[in-house]
């Protein structure tokens, strides 16, 4: 069932029995990406400029909002929700992790969703530096991305940003480093 669309973006409803649920979660899922408020905000591009706010690139992910807490765009986060339920429906087992977090927000998504599904099985892990890009390991290597400022989010931050939607609990954990180092001792099942 289509809920809504811009332009070519078509947003869909889940089938869940409870509206509570489902108004919960799009609240969730368009705080996180940047979409509640529908203000006049800037992104930021990849020239660490700021432009004038394009909902449908907002919508898939094509742009870094300044407000927002995540990346990877609404679209993406309906196919997280998705994935979570088919994972949970024929009983997958296994953790939700994040690689390169950012300020957390799709993992807050992926929290809200565990949550308001009731599920106390699954754990949601966050890997990252906290501390930006590492930086290029070879001469040939492109050092951009190490050098941005608004790519570098503390641990800290995150953690504030899971409060903000009281989702910070005992089913949140966080894999400090460089992934080549704190994936091998993290607990990730």
């Amino acid at each position: 069932m289509i809920n809504t669309s811009y332009d070519d973006n078509q947003l869909f409803v889940f089938p869940d029995e409870n509206p509570l649920v489902r108004a919960y979660l799009d609240v969730v899922r368009d705080t996180v990406c940047g979409l509640t408020l529908r203000t006049s905000e800037h992104a930021v591009g990849i020239d660490n400029q700021t432009h004038p706010l394009d909902i449908n690139q907002r919508i898939k992910g094509s742009d870094w909002p300044l407000i927002g807490i995540t990346m990877i765009g609404q679209k993406r986060l309906i196919n997280i929700e998705w994935a979570l339920k088919f994972v949970i429906s024929n009983k997958v087992p296994g953790d939700f992790i994040e690689c390169g977090v950012w300020r957390g927000g799709s993992s807050i998504f992926a929290r809200a969703v565990l949550k308001a599904l009731n599920n106390h099985d699954k754990h949601v892990w966050l890997a990252d530096s906290f501390q930006g890009l590492p930086k290029a390991r070879t001469q040939n290597d492109n050092d951009n991305w190490s050098k941005i400022e608004y790519l570098k989010v503390s641990l800290e931050e995150v953690q504030t940003n899971f409060r903000a939607f009281n989702l910070l609990d005992d089913h949140v954990h966080f894999c400090k480093g460089y992934f080549v180092d704190s994936l091998p001792r993290c607990n990730i099942s």
